[in-house]
């Protein structure tokens, strides 16, 4: 998965997984310290010196935000409309 720029959310139990290269560069925002595979496992898809983009996962969690996406009146509307279908 960081391979792919995914994260995980439980990334210690990822970790054992990828070699200390992978983990500074994809977890620590750390430059890489050597060319790194692509999802494939086999192309280089980071070159030496790259820098992930939005920094170490800490840096890049912290800026993520999350909305409801049902509005506060979803369920009166609901109901509203269910009574006038019905009527």
């Amino acid at each position: 998965m960081a391979r792919q720029g995914y994260y995980i959310s439980t990334p210690e139990l990822t970790r054992p997984h990828l070699s200390t290269a992978e983990w500074d560069f994809w977890y620590g925002g750390k430059p890489a310290a050597k060319s790194l595979p692509g999802p494939d496992g086999t192309s280089d898809m980071i070159h030496r010196g790259e820098i992930r983009d939005g920094g170490d996962y800490q840096t890049r969690m912290s800026r993520s935000a999350v909305w409801n996406t049902a509005m506060d009146e979803h369920n009166y509307l609901v109901r509203r409309w269910n009574d006038f279908m019905s009527a």
